[in-house]
């Protein structure tokens, strides 16, 4: 996964395989009581914490191109610098229409990198200010508007710039150490994704009660049960009646419908 971009059916066959364990086992077909993409989701927002494979898959294959930008000294750079990109890195390579699926699959990961990567300013030399992300605490990092903007003139005057000459550094902010990580990749593309998608198990009320459920100590399978309730995924008569299964739907206790 590191190194090819896996096909998209292929994904969707091994969430499916992952979805049947979860649900159950057996010939006969289980209900899928929760969608995928919510059981995706972190557990402190009403998820479970299974990978999206897709994303996953990119947040991988981006540390390859990390790597082909910073590791300069590597043997694989200097293999790949000579033959792709002899007057460059490895963001000004054009896809070729005829090239390996590894090469492809690597530089298809490049806007994960470009999503989440920050210069550092040093001398300025390395960074076209109109294109790429420098600018700190703007929402986007870059300079919007050509014209005189009070608010990004205001934090551009807040950057240092080194009386030493420093050169201009790629970093990844989302982790301490500037460097690159695949975890704070792979977080990073999945808020993106809910970004998009507000869903109500998002506010901080919700947030309090699922911080709650998995920090009872009490077995796996009561936390997993609770969260099964708050979810209203229990096999109830009324659930049951809405996917369409055919029961008596009068109570149990009362034998009113």
């Amino acid at each position: 996964m590191n190194v090819f971009k896996l096909p998209r059916c292929l994904c969707k066959d091994i969430e499916a395989m992952i979805r049947k364990f979860w649900w159950g086992q057996g010939e006969a077909r289980k209900i899928h009581w929760v969608k995928w993409s919510t059981l995706c989701t972190s557990k402190s927002v009403g998820g479970m914490g299974f990978r999206d494979l897709q994303l996953f898959n990119n947040a991988l294959l981006a540390m390859q191109v990390w790597r082909l930008f910073h590791h300069k000294d590597s043997l694989v750079y200097k293999v790949f610098q000579a033959k792709f990109f002899p007057s460059g890195n490895i963001f000004d390579v054009v896809i070729p229409s005829r090239c390996s699926y590894a090469w492809r699959s690597i530089l298809q990961a490049r806007d994960v990198i470009l999503k989440g990567a920050v210069w550092w300013v040093g001398d300025g030399r390395s960074i076209n200010i109109w294109e790429q992300r420098w600018v700190p605490n703007l929402s986007t990092s870059k300079v919007v508007s050509s014209r005189s903007n009070s608010h990004e003139a205001e934090e551009i005057s807040r950057i240092h710039v080194s009386p030493y000459c420093q050169i201009d550094a790629y970093v990844w902010p989302l982790t301490l150490n500037g460097d690159y990580s695949v975890r704070s990749a792979y977080k990073m593309l999945v808020s993106e994704v809910m970004a998009s998608v507000q869903a109500s198990s998002s506010t901080d009320n919700s947030a309090k009660v699922w911080k709650g459920v998995w920090r009872i100590r009490t077995p796996n399978k009561i936390r997993h049960f609770m969260w099964r309730a708050v979810k209203d995924s229990l096999p109830t008569k009324e659930n049951l009646h809405k996917h369409q299964i055919p029961l008596d739907e009068s109570c149990s206790l009362c034998e009113e419908y």
